[in-house]
C-alpha cells in the first residue's frame, strides 16, 4: 500500500478562510442594510415635510380667500380668540366659521356640517387670532402644527400671518 501524496495543490477553502468570508459577508449586509434603511427613513422625513408645506400653502390660502370675501369679522371683537367667525355677503356662507376640532382645523359655512381643512396626519396643536388694532385694522393667525413620519419622531411647525382687512 502506498500512502496518500498530496500534490501540493489543495483544492477548495480551509475553514478558516470560510469562516472569514462569512464574517466579512455579514458585515457587509449588515452596512448595506443600515444604509437601506436609513435612506427610507430620510425619504419618509423629507416626504413629509413637504406634504407639511403643501397643506400649510393651502390652509393659508383658504383663510385669505376667505376673509378677502367676508364683510366683517365677528370673532374676535378685540383681543384673541382660538375661533375666527367672519360675516359673509353670501346667506348660504353666513356666518363662516373656523376652529380646531380633534386636532383638526375645519371650516363651518352658514348651516352647513363642519369641513376639515386640515388632513388627519396633520395635528394643529394651537389656532389662535389676534385683533391689531391698527390703521388699517389686522388680523393676526398663528397656527402651530405637528405631524408624525414615523413612530416616535415629531415634526413640529408653526404659521404666522397678517391680514390687512379692507372693511370697518
Amino acid at each position: 500500500m502506498t500512502p496518500f501524496k498530496s500534490s501540493g495543490h489543495d483544492s477548495g477553502f480551509s475553514l478558516i478562510e470560510t469562516i472569514i468570508y462569512i464574517a466579512l459577508l455579514a458585515i457587509s449586509l449588515t452596512a448595506l442594510v443600515y444604509v437601506f434603511t436609513s435612506s427610507l427613513r430620510t425619504y419618509a422625513i423629507l416626504s413629509t415635510q413637504a406634504t407639511l408645506h403643501q397643506n400649510r400653502q393651502v390652509i393659508e390660502r383658504i383663510f385669505l380667500r376667505t376673509l378677502q370675501q367676508s364683510t366683517t369679522v365677528t370673532t374676535p371683537a378685540s383681543g384673541s380668540s382660538s375661533t375666527l367667525t367672519l360675516a359673509m355677503p353670501t346667506a348660504s356662507q353666513n356666518p363662516t366659521i373656523f376652529t380646531v376640532a380633534d386636532q383638526i382645523l375645519t371650516i363651518k359655512q352658514g348651516t352647513a356640517a363642519a369641513t376639515a381643512i386640515s388632513t388627519d396626519s396633520l395635528r394643529i396643536t394651537s389656532f389662535t387670532i389676534t385683533r391689531l388694532v391698527a390703521s388699517p385694522p389686522a388680523l393676526t393667525i398663528s397656527l402651530d402644527y405637528e405631524i408624525e413620519p414615523l413612530p416616535g419622531i415629531l415634526i413640529p411647525s408653526s404659521s404666522t400671518f397678517t391680514y390687512a382687512y379692507r372693511y370697518e
